[in-house]
């Protein structure tokens, strides 16, 4: 019964200790406000979240991945990060945002003390259009279903479980993020989109849209400007999917030896 793995169970994970990635950042969490459901339209509206690359032990001497997911076209973005300390959480937020095809106007995060500081508010805050900055409630990974999805199809599925303690991969994996592998994920991969549900009796039904890559998406956005249209038609048309599967398995071929050295 389910009453008796637990009892047998419970040794072990008294052993285990703490399995969540996420510590809790109270100092701002009161005066950052819950977000319900998304009902902005047009790009802009980030999830974010952290991944730990940790190889099934957390002591914060391993490396992160910072992933990011537009709700609207599925624009992502990933980098890596050599801790979870605010000021290198902002560093790489800034270097995110300066890669976004749109402009950022909110962002949703967990409850991790990486995201709720004074840092990362201020940069977001501080500035003549400030973006809107939210939190999911404590304890509900579901608020983030988004990107937390990605971090499974974006980071696992690439990078997996293995461990990442050699800070000489983080310029390399920023490098892959930034070229071919979200080259790939943002230009190729089509996604589909809940449009509305229906409900039948007891039954509840999901409509979904036509697949579109985030690419597609983008280019439809009346948000986006007409010069970041033509910017994105010129990369795209000399991209080659192929040619990019190539290359983002030779470059994680070379961030493993890297990343092995130090073992």
């Amino acid at each position: 019964s389910a009453r008796t793995l637990d009892r047998l169970v419970s040794p072990l994970r008294s052993q285990a200790g703490r399995r969540s990635g996420t510590r809790p950042g109270s100092l701002l969490r009161q005066s950052i406000p819950i977000r319900g459901s998304w009902e902005e339209e047009g790009p802009g509206w980030l999830e974010v979240d952290t991944v730990a690359l940790c190889g099934g032990a957390l002591d914060d001497r391993h490396l992160w991945m910072l992933d990011a997911v537009d709700i609207r076209t599925d624009w992502t973005e990933q980098r890596a990060l050599e801790s979870r300390g605010q000021h290198c959480t902002l560093a790489q937020m800034r270097d995110l945002e300066a890669s976004l095809p749109f402009v950022l106007r909110g962002v949703d995060s967990d409850n991790g003390g990486e995201f709720l500081n004074h840092h990362l508010v201020e940069y977001l805050q501080v500035r003549p259009r400030p973006v809107v900055f939210t939190r999911a409630r404590a304890y509900h990974k579901n608020d983030n279903a988004h990107v937390e999805q990605r971090n499974w199809t974006h980071v696992r599925q690439h990078f997996g479980y293995e461990r990442y303690d050699n800070p000489a991969v983080v310029p390399l994996i920023n490098a892959l993020c930034k070229g071919p592998l979200g080259q790939l994920l943002n230009h190729f991969l089509p996604t589909q989109k809940l449009v509305r549900k229906q409900r039948r009796e007891q039954r509840v039904t999901r409509i979904y849209g036509s697949a579109q890559t985030p690419y597609a998406r983008l280019l439809a956005a009346e948000e986006v400007s007409a010069e970041k249209k033509k910017e994105l038609q010129v990369l795209h048309a000399g991209l080659n999917p192929f040619q990019l599967t190539r290359e983002i398995e030779r470059q994680k071929k070379q961030i493993n030896g890297v990343r092995l050295l130090q073992a």
